[in-house]
């Protein structure tokens, strides 16, 4: 039997704040129920709506909204969220906030489904981060965002994390604050574990300064064209790496070392030195053109198809990875 959920109570359709509602779904037609029944609220709120979600499902809600007469297919944004956000780290610029600032005197609302059935395991703590910061980068933005969950088929520890990184949840039971929500500095210090040491098998490579970037920059590329990535996926790997290291010789005193290895699905660099990174949302915030610099670890988000920071006083690990069987996004 399927059970219909309420994304937002009536009398909370039109706050002009911020909400970060965890659904947890128990099949498709509640999925589609809720996620159209916030569309309508959207449309009754006259605010610009967003629907990022992965490929299967928007193809569902594309065809659930052509036959609800409230919505207006052509006013709504759609993302497939496998392709945007394949690295959890480009949501926040790339995705929300993208949309956010194209109406910067309105609420807007927001379907963002991070987490899907089928994530490598490797990507979900990245998708926890994600959704923990999201409490931070819009805290004071009027939005609504609503994360859809399919509990069906995710571990029961995705769960609990919903309900630890949102601070509503609603499911069959109805919608209620969470029980369990952690304020993100709690939530971040939870996720934020010391990276495993890299393989044995590691290549690595050591730097200190400007002129060394030229030898880190060959390292990776050649180890990646030996790892069969296409010319532009080496030529993106290379490009990240080498900012990352820019930004130690830049910032810190001690040079740093690079760690590159293959496995079966991707290849991975790691990037270690002794700065800080204090900043939970560094790499998730856009600068203004009119700001120089800052904008290193953003453009490493968007090149590369995962990434992981772990930062401490006197040690900062940045781990990135290439997928070999994808290609350049267009």
């Amino acid at each position: 039997m399927s059970t219909t959920v309420d994304a937002l109570d009536p009398v909370d359709r039109l706050r002009p704040g911020f909400d970060h509602i965890g659904l947890l779904y128990g099949d498709e037609q509640a999925y589609l129920t809720t996620v159209t029944r916030f569309a309508r609220d959207a449309v009754r709120a006259a605010a610009p709506l967003l629907i990022a979600v992965p490929s299967e499902n928007l193809a569902a809600l594309r065809g659930a909204l052509r036959e609800d007469p409230a919505v207006d297919t052509a006013e709504v944004g759609f993302v497939d969220m496998r392709v945007v956000g394949r690295n959890p780290g480009r949501i926040i610029p790339k995705v929300l906030l993208a949309f956010t600032q194209r109406y910067p005197d309105r609420q807007v609302w927001i379907v963002d489904e991070p987490v899907w059935s089928g994530r490598h395991p490797d990507e979900y703590p990245a998708c926890t981060e994600h959704e923990i910061l999201v409490n931070v980068a819009f805290a004071g933005r009027p939005a609504v965002l609503l994360c859809p969950y399919d509990a069906r088929s995710l571990p029961a520890e995705v769960v609990a994390d919903v309900q630890r990184t949102h601070p509503i949840v609603t499911d069959g039971a109805g919608r209620r604050p969470s029980a369990r929500y952690l304020p993100p500095a709690y939530a971040l210090h939870r996720v934020r574990r010391p990276l495993p040491a890299p393989p044995a098998r590691a290549a690595t490579i050591g730097f200190a300064d400007i002129p060394a970037l030229a030898g880190v920059r060959r390292f990776v590329a050649g180890q990646a064209r030996a790892a069969g990535l296409d010319h532009d996926r080496v030529d993106d790997l290379a490009l990240a790496v080498n900012e990352l290291a820019t930004n130690t010789v830049r910032h810190t005193d001690g040079g740093g070392r690079v760690w590159l290895w293959v496995t079966s699905d991707a290849v991975v660099c790691q990037v270690e030195d002794t700065g800080h990174l204090p900043d939970p949302l560094v790499g998730r915030i856009p600068r203004p053109p009119d700001q120089p610099g800052g904008r290193g670890l953003l453009l490493v988000h968007d090149l590369c198809d995962l990434v992981r920071v772990y930062s401490r006083p006197g040690r900062t690990t940045v781990r990135v990875q290439v997928d070999r069987s994808r290609h350049r996004e267009s």
